[in-house]
């Protein structure tokens, strides 16, 4: 970063790879990876433009954030965290508490800013065409900003041959049920992207995935949230297990249904089972719903509610009358047994007087 800093002062901006390793003492693997973690770190945006001999590339930095900045950083300070340990992170944000002066008191004295209208040249200014990404998803399964997320990518950080409807929907649902932020999402793809290969990792995106705290927001409906933020409401903040997880994904992934359909569905599951996420239980309801194609909050508040009514009802009925006024009738067997039973204890009481 330094290096390309230092670089971009001279008059002459262009130069080529081979200086460029030479300067950093490094193999072309190395740089590829220092220019990958850049701009996993946003710091650093990567343009191309195809040639017929050889590609020009474009680099440009951008500034770190300042510590305050980056401390108040969810997203960034969570990885800082999970890198040097709370302990050394608690150290650090003790040591950069605000200092501020205080302005109570005080009265700012404003004056005429002086309007500057620098004179910028047509051919100063570089166009780079951006790469829209494209989707066709069930909005009400993914909830998702692509068009945001397509702002923020590079060509190294998410290489467009990657791009597939697969991959982007499978990031997009992993957002979704696991309440992600974009800052996240950007993160992951550092760790589940093999440039060297061209590979992307799903498995490794969706275990990853869960080790991440989902994203606060606040929310006017509490179904809105996501599914991993809803049944962590419900455990008073506590971490969600992985086993959760887990349920969250099929009823996503395999049934297809939408967030608020898989809140309802665990609410009432949880309600239902003592507040214990039975996997079976989970699922008998799905396979239910799936093939009375539930795909709304209100039809799933609609099916909770006639299964209550519909058990509320099982409950309270009531036994026949005929049943009732029913008296019990004996048989002749019945009856001589019962006479057999009344001389056999007048026998014993018989002996009884007379032993007394």
């Amino acid at each position: 970063y330094l290096t390309l800093y230092s670089e971009s002062k001279f008059k002459e901006k262009k130069m080529s790879f081979q200086r460029l390793l030479t300067l950093l003492n490094t193999d072309i693997k190395t740089l590829t990876d220092a220019i990958y973690k850049l701009e996993a770190l946003f710091l650093l945006q990567t343009y191309v433009k195809e040639e017929k001999e050889k590609n020009a590339y474009l680099f440009r930095l951008r500034q770190p954030l300042s510590t305050h900045h980056f401390l108040n950083s969810r997203e960034l300070l969570e990885e800082y965290i999970r890198i040097v340990g709370e302990k050394q992170a608690q150290i650090i944000g003790e040591r950069y508490q605000s200092t501020l002066l205080s302005t109570t008191g005080y009265k700012e004295i404003k004056v005429p800013s002086i309007q500057l209208t620098p004179k910028i040249q047509q051919q100063d200014v570089i166009k780079v065409p951006s790469v829209v990404i494209e989707h066709n998803f069930h909005n009400q399964t993914i909830q998702f900003d692509y068009a945001k997320f397509s702002s923020l990518l590079t060509p190294i950080l998410f290489p467009i041959s990657l791009r597939t409807s697969e991959n982007l929907k499978l990031i997009g649902q992993v957002a979704t049920n696991y309440g992600l932020g974009m800052n996240h999402i950007l993160l992951l793809l550092n760790d589940v992207i093999d440039i060297d290969t061209m590979t992307f990792d799903k498995e490794k995106l969706i275990k990853l995935a869960k080790k991440y705290a989902p994203e606060q927001k606040t929310v006017s409906d509490v179904y809105e949230l996501s599914p991993v933020s809803f049944l962590q409401s419900k455990q008073q903040g506590t971490r969600v297990s992985d086993q959760a997880k887990e349920i969250i994904d099929r009823l996503s992934f395999d049934y297809q249904f939408p967030p608020v359909v898989i809140n309802v569905l665990l609410e009432y599951a949880l309600e239902q089972s003592d507040q214990k996420l039975s996997r079976n239980f989970v699922f008998a309801i799905a396979d239910t719903w799936a093939r009375k194609k539930i795909h709304t909050k209100q039809m799933a508040l609609e099916q909770v509610q006639q299964k209550k009514i519909g058990s509320k009802q099982l409950f309270e009925t009531k036994v026949p009358e005929h049943l009732e006024k029913e008296s019990v009738q004996t048989t002749p067997i019945q009856q001589e047994t019962l006479q057999q039973f009344e001389e056999m204890l007048k026998k014993l009481k018989g002996e009884t007087n007379e032993e007394n």
